[in-house]
């Protein structure tokens, strides 16, 4: 850590940007700053820090604009998907660092943001104007646009939906490795430690809990209801056979159980005949 005499030291010198007697200099306003950039993220100020990484967020997606005027040539006819690879894998990135390293209170703003360009961008590409902005169509495309891929979606994840997630990600990655490496953090305990940001994390912890429940409950519902459907539409049968092991969807390998092969044999799911 500095030496807090050497910081009063540089307190007292009025030409050091961000000391209080600092002069202006360009865009800088003289005296102390709000906020300052460290590893990439924010610090400071609550309102600074949002109006920068909302900033930040149209610079970065400022390509898009010409992401959107690629067109195919007389030999090469993949701009369409040139342009939908751009898009998911690196115009709808661009704002993921940010979202793990910075609380969600400040990062919801330019997440938000980032999804309207976003949208914008996918209306234009997928010719959104054909059904229009405001109708029931293509608020039901841009919704089915955000699922995962093996969802049946484009796999654009929205930012707003994930802010939260990542910031609690965040620190359940690095809080153990904290206390290991860090004496005055060795006694760190998140679901008590004080203060508005720790607050803030439980508060977001508690409600991906519910959601997850939630979502749980509703894959099982509709795991119920159309299992058996399944079954008897890809192999002809009654129910599901009992000795097929189907996993819930809301495990993590989803559905990697459930694999079938379409041979002269007939469907098999995991070695078992339904033909």
């Amino acid at each position: 850590a500095p030496d807090p005499a050497s910081l009063e030291a540089v307190r007292d010198y009025p030409s050091v940007r961000g000391t209080p007697a600092a002069p202006p200099d360009g865009k800088y306003a003289g005296g102390t700053l709000r906020g300052i950039r460290v590893l990439g993220a924010y610090l400071g100020d609550d309102e600074w820090r949002k109006t920068e990484l909302v900033a930040r967020v149209e610079r970065a997606l400022k390509p898009l604009e010409g992401i959107l005027k690629l067109r195919d040539t007389k030999e090469i006819h993949t701009s369409q998907q040139v342009m939908q690879v751009l898009l998911r894998f690196c115009s709808n990135t661009t704002l993921t660092f940010f979202l793990r390293a910075m609380p969600p209170s400040v990062t919801l703003p330019a997440a938000e943001r980032h999804d309207e360009l976003i949208d914008t961008a996918l209306y234009k590409l997928v010719g959104g104007a054909r059904v229009g902005a405001a109708g029931t169509c293509w608020e039901r495309a841009r919704k089915q646009a955000r699922l995962p891929v093996k969802m049946g979606g484009m796999g654009l994840t929205s930012a707003v939906d994930i802010h939260e997630p990542a910031w609690i990600g965040t620190w359940a990655l690095v809080a153990g490795p904290m206390r290991h490496l860090h004496a005055p953090f060795r006694d760190l305990d998140v679901s008590k430690a004080p203060g508005a940001d720790f607050d803030e994390l439980r508060a977001a912890h508690d409600r991906l809990k519910k959601e997850h429940g939630e979502i749980t409950a509703t894959w099982k519902e509709w795991d119920g209801k159309t299992k058996a459907e399944y079954f008897d539409l890809v192999g002809g049968t009654t129910g599901r056979p009992p000795e097929i092991e189907v996993e819930p969807w809301d495990e993590p390998d989803e559905g990697e159980k459930l694999r079938y092969d379409v041979s002269y044999s007939g469907a098999r799911v995991r070695g078992a005949n339904l033909s």
